[in-house]
């Protein structure tokens, strides 16, 4: 054990000797392929970059690399070399060490945000880190790949730094010297280079190239600290409120129409306006009446674009009877268009009537290996649950996916008042279901088992009366697996998936009729948006429109939603049509007008009973009223109303724009906790 301890010393003390005069090229060598592997890890997995655009600010990239470098090197042997208290050197080896771990830290979070949404670390990234679900990416596999890059990186430059303070105790000792100099010469030099490079990295910063035309070739060419200090900077001490965008007057003149008036209510929640009647002196009496302590269950029906249960233009019949069943005991709204696109925007528009439209991010690869990921729900809005709550309401939400789906859960529970929220994680649904039940295509469970489900929570009294229940579905989205299929749908996957979608809505709909809830529940079924198009989609819409005479290459996709209410106590009103053209952005406004309950709120919306012909709310449609699809159910004095009313679509931009703004500075609807 001695002569292996002896060995070891004598290894140790000859490397030293041996290495220590070319320990400062070490580390530069080190750095600089420490600080250059960031950018080229994303050169070697990237696609789709336009790399003829960035060779030369690569090569100026690079050398602004070797610069920091040298000024790093430099800095730490002047320290090392300077300071002769042992503690003194050891303290600043240790802050060269938490430099290097903070400036590693940033580096391997901004390149899981690139990686994931195509985007440095920004006020978007800060917006969310802090509230929900905002740094999910360091849970993945790939950040488990980076933490032992960055572990094994942060363990040699530990190793450097000795070696780098061991030689400069040796030039200061008079063991070994810099070349041809020493003393007061060897000092000079060092604060020469130290000075050229200085400035010569100023030079090179300010030469790489600014203005690439392409947005994902410019992503290689950023500074991730630069990103992430003045991102975090202008968070902290700018405030989430600051900067709020302005509208054109063209369109504050049209959402004041619709009885939106930008900040005249709450300045600090712009859209915040006292009442969801634009005038309440005029509320109309013609309309449905339900008591305030009437339960709500809401069903959002995937996808289901209202085309489906029009059978004459469908040309299949037989594939929908409980949903044709329940209409004819409700109220059906025939002009429902999609406000906006996909399930948790739908469900966001229609539970608090208001539009989400942070972007989607796509990751930096394409083909099989694309990481998408949606902004998580990280602001408040005027939900229904937040609203009954007041009431007394319980509210419960059921679905087959994942509640970490941006942070849907999270969102639902912690900010919107949500009482519960059972998806695809939830031990309750899982042993309800049992573990190998999620439907065919893996988005999570069968439509009939979470509509089972909420059967069960309603027959054994789990949600507390009044309640508010809202339920989700999957089996309508593609790729079109059904569960159950009939001969009806002529082997049709997707009119089979239809039919499954029915049949597992007549689970909850048997319930409904033979149970005491026909007595005080609305239920209301709304699809959580249109069919976003797909081969079999559009071969069955191109069939029906050829059949029809009406083919053509702009109507093919088709806007308008299925939404029907069925009311208790309210005969007079079964089996009626609504033909207000509409949208889901009216169905809380509806609802709470039918119970009688105002509120301050931010909705976009208004009721469908209210005076749409002096107060048209035709202004949010996601540029769909011009569309093919909407313009041939419009009367002339409704397209007279929409060409007036409606925006244009830089108007559209502008709103679209106004609303993002709002959302990433949570100034939609104020935060209770606050």
């Amino acid at each position: 054990m001695k002569k292996f301890i002896s060995r070891y010393s004598n290894f140790k003390k000859n490397t030293k000797e041996k290495f220590y005069p070319a320990s400062p090229l070490l580390m530069l060598l080190f750095l600089i392929i420490y600080l250059f592997s960031w950018n080229l890890s994303f050169f070697i997995i990237a696609a789709g970059v336009i790399f003829g655009e960035i060779i030369s600010g690569t090569m100026i990239l690079f050398c602004v690399y070797i610069l920091a470098s040298i000024i790093t090197v430099m800095i730490m042997s002047v320290v090392f070399y300077s300071v002769s208290v042992s503690w003194i050197r050891k303290t600043a080896g240790w802050i060269f060490l938490l430099l290097f771990a903070c400036t590693g830290i940033i580096r391997m979070i901004d390149w899981g945000a690139i990686y994931y949404d195509n985007q440095h670390i920004d006020s978007e990234f800060w917006f969310h880190a802090f509230y929900v679900d905002g740094t999910a990416f360091l849970f993945t596999k790939v950040s488990v790949i980076l933490m032992l890059v960055f572990i094994f990186s942060l363990i040699v430059f530990k190793k450097l730094s000795g070696l780098l303070s061991y030689y400069c105790e040796k030039i200061k000792n008079g063991e070994a010297s810099v070349p041809g100099y020493s003393g007061k010469k060897t000092n000079l030099v060092f604060s020469g280079i130290l000075s050229a490079s200085i400035i010569l990295f100023a030079l090179f910063s300010s030469r790489i190239p600014q203005n690439i035309t392409d947005q994902g070739s410019r992503l290689y060419l950023g500074s991730p600290v630069y990103h992430f200090s003045v991102s975090l900077y202008e968070y902290f001490f700018q405030g989430t409120k600051k900067n709020v965008e302005t509208l054109p007057e063209t369109v504050i003149a049209k959402l004041e129409k619709a009885g939106i008036k930008p900040g005249a209510y709450n300045p600090d929640y712009p859209l915040m306006r006292e009442s969801i009647y634009i005038d309440k002196k005029n509320k109309s009496d013609k309309k449905p009446v339900l008591n305030e302590k009437t339960n709500v269950i809401i069903i959002f029906e995937e996808s289901l674009s209202q085309f489906y249960l029009e059978e004459n233009e469908l040309g299949y019949a037989g594939l929908t009877p409980n949903l044709h069943e329940a209409i004819s005991r409700g109220i059906y709204f025939k002009n429902m268009y999609e406000s906006i696109f996909p399930t948790i925007r739908g469900m966001i528009a229609t539970l608090g009537s208001s539009l989400y439209v942070p972007a989607k991010s796509n990751g930096i690869q394409t083909g099989s290996k694309t990481q998408k990921a949606w902004l998580p729900i990280f602001c408040r809005f005027s939900f229904l649950s937040d609203i009954l709550k007041d009431y007394g309401y319980t509210s419960v939400h059921v679905q087959g996916g994942s509640g970490t789906f941006v942070g849907m859960s999270s969102a639902f529970t912690k900010n919107q008042n949500y009482s519960k929220f059972y998806a695809q994680e939830s031990l309750e649904l899982l042993k309800y279901s049992g573990t190998d039940n999620y439907n065919a295509a893996n988005w999570g469970y069968w439509d009939e088992d979470v509509f089972g489900f909420s059967v069960d929570l309603l027959k054994n009294k789990k949600i507390k009366e009044p309640f508010l229940l809202s339920i989700s579905t999957l089996d309508l989205h593609p790729p079109f697996v059904p569960k159950v299929t009939t001969p009806a749908a002529k082997g049709k996957a997707l009119l089979n998936t239809l039919y499954s979608t029915d049949q597992a809505f007549g689970i909850l709909w048997d319930y409904y009729k033979n149970s005491d809830l026909k007595n005080n529940t609305v239920i209301i079924v709304v699809a959580d948006h249109a069919m976003g198009g797909g081969d079999e989609f559009l071969e069955l819409r191109r069939e029906s429109l050829t059949r029809q005479n009406k083919l053509n290459s702009e109507n093919l996709m088709d806007d308008f939603i299925t939404c029907f209410m069925v009311l208790p106590g309210n005969k007079s009103y079964e089996g009626t049509e609504v033909d207000t053209f509409c949208s889901n952005l009216d169905i809380a406004p509806t609802l709470l007008d039918m119970m009688n309950i105002d509120v301050p709120n931010s909705f976009l919306g208004m009721s469908v009973f209210a005076d749409r012909i002096n107060f048209p709310n035709l202004v949010i449609a996601e540029y769909k009223l011009r569309s093919a699809v909407v313009q041939e159910r419009l009367t002339e004095a409704q397209k007279k109303i929409i060409n007036e009313y409606s925006f244009t679509n830089e108007e559209q931009d502008k709103f679209r724009s106004y609303m993002e703004n709002l959302a990433m500075k949570r100034m939609i609807y104020p935060d209770e906790k606050k």
